[in-house]
């Protein structure tokens, strides 16, 4: 069951590339860091040997073989790598982190909308 969700939220059956995009932590840790990873390292390599910087047909396999790790690796998450903290706790560290002045914390949007809403 784990194993067709983690399918569901990626690879659709090898059919639709990220058609179901989330940023879980998981996805974010295990997928997208890694495929960010694999793009830089064969952008870095192109672009020292002076050829386009994406080749998709090159990135396909490696690719490939993030996703199907993805799909079929359990998550190994050490207790002391989770997080503790609640979403309030969470975006307040993250302005911290930041810096957002006052000010600049008023300035965000406190909304939240729906589907059919518009801001």
């Amino acid at each position: 069951m784990e194993e067709r969700i983690r399918d569901i939220l990626t690879i659709w059956a090898g059919k639709i590339l990220d058609y179901a995009h989330r940023d879980y932590y998981e996805l974010v840790r295990f997928y997208y860091h890694k495929r960010v990873e694999a793009f830089l390292t064969h952008a870095e390599v192109n672009l020292a040997a002076r050829r386009p910087i994406v080749d998709d047909r090159q990135l396909d396999p490696a690719y490939q073989q993030i996703e199907q790790s993805f799909v079929t690796t359990p998550f190994a998450v050490a207790p002391h790598e989770r997080y503790a903290g609640g979403p309030m706790q969470a975006v307040c560290e993250i302005l911290a982190r930041h810096r957002l002045s006052n000010f600049e914390q008023a300035q965000l949007p406190t909304e939240t909308f729906g589907p059919n809403d518009t801001p």
